[in-house]
């Protein structure tokens, strides 16, 4: 009887584990507007307008476009971000990546043609947390979209 329960625990615990170290994907044509955290790997292959907050690896593919602010421990970019980037250890820009803001990791490899406008500042790990860098502003980093968030704001 109590080995039963003990074996009913360790299916549960196992699932949790599992869920862990699952792959989030944004596929190619999707368009998801709001916030993302996750324990597990993300992939962007469509387009988000938010924040993406990974305990683990995040994968915006040669079609993915962020509009938002990216937390992370290890990122592979190869589409577009505008917005914040903060990587807890190594962020890689393959040669077709597009980044429009400012950048803060521990380790940073840049492809050849690889484009970045922003500030880089390398920290150490230890210092890192995943807040998001800008929570309160919601996922605007587009100059577009930004003017016109503003001006709606300034009409109420």
């Amino acid at each position: 009887m109590f080995g039963n329960n003990k074996k009913a625990s360790d299916d549960r615990s196992s699932i949790r584990r599992d869920s862990v170290n699952a792959l989030n994907l944004i596929g190619q044509g999707t368009k998801i507007t709001g916030n993302m955290t996750c324990q597990g790997d993300v992939r962007v292959d469509g387009e988000l307008t938010g924040n993406i907050v990974a305990y683990s690896r995040i994968v915006i593919g040669p079609t993915g476009i962020v509009y938002g602010d990216i937390v992370c421990e290890n990122a592979d970019i190869s589409g577009k971000i505008e917005g914040t980037i903060r990587v807890k250890e190594l962020l890689n820009l393959k040669e077709s990546a597009t980044i429009n803001g400012d950048i803060t990791t521990q380790k940073l490899v840049v492809e050849a043609g690889a484009v970045f406008n922003g500030r880089c500042s390398m920290s150490n790990a230890e210092n890192f947390s995943f807040d998001s860098p800008h929570a309160e502003k919601a996922a605007f980093a587009n100059p577009a979209r930004s003017s016109n968030a503003s001006k709606s704001t300034k009409t109420e």
